[in-house]
């Protein structure tokens, strides 16, 4: 079993798998009990930082012709073939397409792990580390921009900031109820996006809406300085210019009133 299959199979978290075992093979030692591990692995990836590729990219990639050439393994049943672990699994074993898969993936994988180095707690933290080595070397982004026109409205916002392909970051639900509660905001149920234009509409509604949109720049903000840190300039460059829009979107006044 090399690290790529390791890796996966902690991604995946099935109940099949001992965590502590697996962690222990990548090398990393930990204090956590077997139920500990699986608990914190279901607080990190259950809800708040979610292992799946379309939740990065914003869209779904055509992965049949890969696991074609593998062939069947029981985890591919047990997931969708979306899952960022599967996909470690699946690369595992691949050997024509190997480099093909490199360049289409790895840049996912790199931004999947900068946020769970950012936003995780350890043993995942370390496992993030793992990752961004195995795939540094195939990690360039292309640019991805939103430019304010006659019809952006804030629900084409919602989406920009929720994809992490074109705002830079992953913005996470924890996140956004912090944000509620700093700007003394109703928090509402629903996924993240959801969750986020309610709070759009209801900052409109408390005319809260220049606090709110402060809030979500001190997050970006954040991102940037972890980015420098990390020294990765392509996504510090990226989540830099998310800045940039979201500064605008505070000077535009009319901008509030275009509910799409």
């Amino acid at each position: 079993m090399n690290d790529y299959e390791i890796i996966g199979k902690v991604l995946l978290g099935l109940p099949e798998s001992s965590l502590e075992e697996l962690f222990k093979k990548l090398g990393i030692e930990t204090d956590l009990s077997e139920d500990e591990l699986f608990c914190l692995h279901y607080q990190t990836f259950g809800g708040q930082i979610l292992p799946y590729l379309g939740a990065f990219s914003g869209e779904q990639f055509d992965l049949d012709p890969f696991y074609e050439e593998v062939g069947e393994r029981r985890e591919f049943k047990k997931e969708s073939h979306d899952h960022i672990g599967l996909q470690f699994l699946l690369y595992s074993e691949l050997k024509e397409n190997k480099h093909l898969f490199e360049s289409l993936m790895f840049p996912w994988f790199q931004l999947f792990a900068l946020t769970v180095k950012r936003e995780a707690e350890e043993p995942f933290k370390t496992l993030a580390s793992i990752i961004l080595e195995k795939v540094k070397e195939n990690s360039g982004f292309s640019s991805a921009r939103i430019t304010l026109g006659k019809e952006t409205g804030l629900k084409e916002i919602t989406q920009y900031l929720m994809t992490p392909f074109q705002s830079g970051f992953y913005l996470r639900l924890l996140s956004l109820k912090r944000i509620a509660k700093q700007t003394d905001l109703p928090l509402s149920f629903g996924s993240r996006s959801e969750v986020l234009l309610q709070l759009i509409y209801t900052s409109l509604d408390y005319d809260k809406w220049e606090v709110f949109l402060e809030a979500l720049i001190e997050e970006v903000k954040g991102w940037e300085v972890f980015y420098q840190q990390s020294l990765n300039f392509d996504l510090f460059e990226k989540v830099k210019e998310t800045g940039v829009f979201l500064g605008k979107i505070r000077q535009l006044s009319n901008l509030p009133g275009r509910i799409s």
